[in-house]
């Protein structure tokens, strides 16, 4: 016969529940002080959402319910806090999904292998980094509140165990990241862990005095902890092999498809001074085995003499005079790299303050004399084109035959040959008769089924750029990005048609593979990614190992070598938002609004704002369970918590965008700003850069270009929208913080504005 848990007395739990609360407290805005600019508002709502489980769980051993339902509701509980704790703290709902479950934990492990090397706190844009850092407070707290407040009859036990998952997050958190005045953060620290220990079952008359005997055992404790404060310490945790200097990364560019092996451990590899945010080149892998992407001179084979050489692999210099907005100088300085080919950007027209082998081979890896190395510095020019698309769109599709070397690949083969097969596509021609042609060259072989899939993904583009976009669209849209991917003897069309998952090499080798079929020049670069851009510093950008990218460039006439990344934004390489951003300056349809005249009334007046339906609904709630103070606390702020996150919701549906608008002028006369009749988007976002900083312009930026531009660019998100809110508040006086809040509430545009 078993024996009921232990309930406890509506004090105790009332006692340890303020003990849990502290505790937890405490531990979560230490972990929070990790980053440089932490989302307090939600880890204090967190807090709440553990502390409110926990009062359920305790409460849920008065219930006499069968104890298979028990388990499983107490179960379903914490599993469900712990989802609300990591949507609350940033986690996209997509990634609930089992179906993308794979993606997560790739993220996850990108970001926590990052966290390794980043200075604290962290201020990077790397979303997945900073992501990691937060999902680690629910992922504390919420297994903490269980182990607290579970009906069992070892609940001593239970609950020191709970102790130490939250010292243990606040222990890891001041060691990785020392915060000042670490002897006086103990006594606070005493007196949380005497207080989930003896407050609960100690006298309420005993509570004060032992309080004051716990505080100044605290007291005397210090001056002795602050002696041991010595250069020589007992435990030397940054000897230890893991915080030593790493080695410089090394790469390995060719494609492999197999479980990806680059290093990623968020060594800075490059800082770079740039006007623009870049692709950073180091190889440009031409040449398609029949297998997998490589490098030309890597290939042990002779080139078939249908493969001629390559005359173009960069931009002539006529070309390059005719377009001399898109040569950019930039300044490359080594961080933590090992290569023996510089690290340069589209056509690379000079280089100066390193040495390099022979000429320059404009396009392509670009060898050195010596290899590069930590402290290495160099400065570039370099023809790297941003064009539109209309520009795109009116290149002509009639390629000189140099480039007919990429339309052209290996077949797979059995075993080694001197003389391997290879097919050609008819450059620049896109009748049925080519695609015949191509067909023949295919037939049996395992790269049959690529040529169909190009075929129908191109059979209505009307120009080479429809094409190109096409490809690039379904790779974006129909497969998701891993790291885990089984090896196979043809990977190419196995990522297509089987895994449908791979990482960027699969996705810019599948693309540039389909388009020379279809006979578009294309090839595969490898490098990195542009990084991420300081804010302080627009012109600085730091690359890391994690930053390691595969790509795409397509030749157009007129314009060179254009860059394309159809890699899913999932990826870990810092991909900058505004690497892209004139591509889609289209000329706009005779009847399309023009952002620079279409005042936020005018929209409101043609009928552009439209509302969502009114959200609302009515929440019961238990009634007379105690503590009752507490539980209506906590009942509160799980409804505004609720309510923030139907914000969310109304935010990000398709009509958000339109609500921001609307919101944004209302907010901004709260706050005091003039916003002058008639006034455009593109104006505010001027006058907010001028004088709020680039956060603020950057959320009005996104609007205008979500709403004016042909490719419909992401609208701003929460983060966001919480950089606004910060900006903003700095210029509002005492209570600043307070007329932002209201102004900007939380999640999104209020639910009945």
């Amino acid at each position: 016969m078993s024996s009921a848990p232990h309930v406890p007395s509506v004090r105790r739990l009332a006692l340890e529940l303020a003990a849990f609360s502290a505790t937890a407290a405490f531990a979560a805005f230490h972990w929070g002080a990790l980053l440089a600019d932490p989302p307090d508002g939600r880890i204090a709502a967190c807090i709440g959402i553990a502390t409110f489980v926990g009062a359920l769980l305790a409460l849920s051993g008065r219930l006499r319910w069968p104890s298979p339902l028990l388990l499983a509701g107490r179960l379903a509980l914490a599993l469900a806090a712990l989802v609300v704790g990591m949507r609350l703290l940033g986690l996209p709902g997509e990634y609930l999904a089992p179906a993308r479950w794979g993606e997560f934990a790739d993220g996850l492990a990108i970001g926590l292998e990052g966290s390794s090397q980043i200075d604290l706190p962290y201020a990077g844009g790397d979303a997945w980094t900073r992501l990691a850092l937060l999902l680690a407070i629910p992922a504390a707290l919420i297994p903490a509140a269980a182990l607290a407040f579970w009906p069992a009859r070892s609940r001593g036990r239970l609950r020191i165990a709970a102790l130490i998952v939250l010292v243990g997050l606040y222990a890891v958190a001041v060691t990785w990241d020392a915060p000042s005045a670490e002897v006086a953060r103990g006594i606070p620290l005493l007196l949380l862990i005497a207080a989930w220990i003896w407050l609960p079952v100690l006298p309420a008359k005993s509570a004060l005095p032992a309080g004051l005997a716990v505080l100044v055992a605290g007291l005397v404790a210090v001056p002795l902890a602050s002696r041991v404060q010595a250069a020589d310490p007992i435990i030397d945790y940054k000897d230890w092999a893991i915080f030593g200097n790493q080695p410089d990364v090394e790469f390995d560019w060719n494609h492999s498809y197999g479980p990806l092996d680059w290093p990623q451990r968020g060594t800075v590899v490059l800082e770079l001074r740039s006007p623009r945010p870049l692709y950073w080149k180091t190889a440009t892998i031409d040449v398609f085995d029949g297998t997998r992407w490589q490098d030309a001179p890597a290939l042990a084979i002779e080139q078939s003499p249908r493969i001629p050489s390559d005359e173009l692999a960069g931009a002539p210099a006529e070309m390059i005079e005719n377009n001399a907005r898109w040569q950019d100088d930039f300044r490359v300085n080594i961080r933590g790299l090992a290569s023996d080919v510089l690290v340069t950007a589209g056509t690379t027209v000079s280089v100066e303050g390193v040495e390099t082998t022979d000429s320059l081979p404009n396009g392509e890896s670009v060898p050195t004399a010596l290899p590069l190395r930590r402290g290495d510095a160099y400065t570039v020019t370099a023809y790297v084109p941003d064009p539109s698309e209309a520009e795109l769109r009116a290149s002509p599709g009639r390629y000189p035959r140099e480039l007919e070397r990429y339309v052209s690949f290996l077949l797979p083969q059995e075993g080694f040959s001197t003389d391997p097969p290879s097919a050609t596509a008819r450059i620049g021609d896109f009748s049925s008769e080519a695609a015949q042609h191509m067909r023949e060259q295919l037939d049996g072989t395992p790269l049959e089924e690529v040529h169909e899939l190009a075929l129908r993904l191109t059979e209505d583009a009307v120009s080479p750029f429809d094409a190109v976009e096409a490809i690039e669209e379904h790779l974006e849209e129909n497969y998701t990005y891993s790291q885990n991917v089984p090896e196979h003897e043809h990977p190419i069309p196995a990522f297509l048609f089987e895994d449908r998952a791979g990482y960027c090499q699969h996705f810019a080798g599948a693309m540039a593979l389909m388009l020379r079929m279809v006979g578009i020049p294309a090839r595969v670069v490898s490098g990195f990614a542009p990084g991420v851009q300081d804010e302080e510093e627009p012109t600085r950008f730091t690359v890391r190992d994690l930053d390691a990218h595969s790509w795409v460039e397509v030749w157009f006439n007129g314009i060179g070598w254009v860059t394309f990344d159809p890699t899913p934004s999932i990826s870990p390489a810092s991909v900058s938002e505004n690497v892209f951003a004139n591509r889609s300056a289209a000329p706009a349809a005779p009847d399309a609004p023009d952002n620079q005249s279409l005042s936020i009334e005018e929209a409101e007046r043609e009928g552009a704002l439209r509302d969502l339906p009114q959200a609302g609904g009515a929440g019961g709630g238990d009634g007379g369970s105690s503590p009752v103070g507490f539980l209506v606390v906590a009942g509160l702020g799980s409804a505004y918590g609720g309510v923030a996150f139907l914000r969310r919701r109304r935010m990000l549906s398709p009509a958000g965008p339109e609500l921001q608008v609307r919101e944004l002028a209302r907010a901004l006369e709260r706050l005091g700003w003039e916003v002058p009749p008639g006034g455009t988007l593109l104006e505010i976002e001027r006058r907010l850069r001028a004088q709020a900083g680039p956060s603020a312009a950057r959320y009005v930026a996104a609007l205008r270009e979500h709403r004016y531009r042909a490719t419909r660019p992401r609208p701003p998100g929460p983060e966001e929208r919480s950089a606004l809110r910060r900006a903003l508040r700095r210029g509002a006086g005492p209570f600043g913080w307070w007329r932002a809040l209201r102004a900007l509430p939380p999640g999104g545009p209020a639910l009945f504005g």
